[in-house]
């Protein structure tokens, strides 16, 4: 497979990566949801590891820093999406969830008007 596509198959999987590990968090507090996170990269791991296993057993190789690269993303990733405003602005959808406050519930000077 051409490198470039490899790229793209790799960019995609990310991101689909990253909104699972968005819908994980979402629900706890910033520390808890860091460490969360760490917790779904390992799932996710462990998911990638079986299909890839199952699919392409030759592609099979140093599954130790597989493993520590899938926790480094899921405590990124959970990292980025607490730390940007509480995370509820960038998935907008998740803010259906009784127990999230909206952003109106802040101080009156920094109200979301948006």
């Amino acid at each position: 497979m051409p490198l470039p596509v490899v790229w793209l198959v790799d960019l995609a999987i990310a991101i689909v990566y990253g909104l699972v590990i968005a819908f994980g968090v979402v629900r706890f507090r910033k520390g808890w949801g860091i460490l969360v996170g760490g917790l779904i990269g390992c799932v996710l791991y462990l998911l990638n590891f079986v299909v890839i296993s199952g699919l392409f057993p030759a592609w099979r190789g140093n599954e130790p820093s597989v493993l520590f690269t899938h926790i480094v993303f899921g405590l990124l990733a959970a990292g980025g999406y607490r730390g940007r405003s509480g995370g509820s602005e960038m998935l907008p959808w998740f803010s259906r969830f009784p127990h999230r406050k909206t952003p109106s519930d802040g101080p009156k000077c920094c109200r979301y008007t948006g």
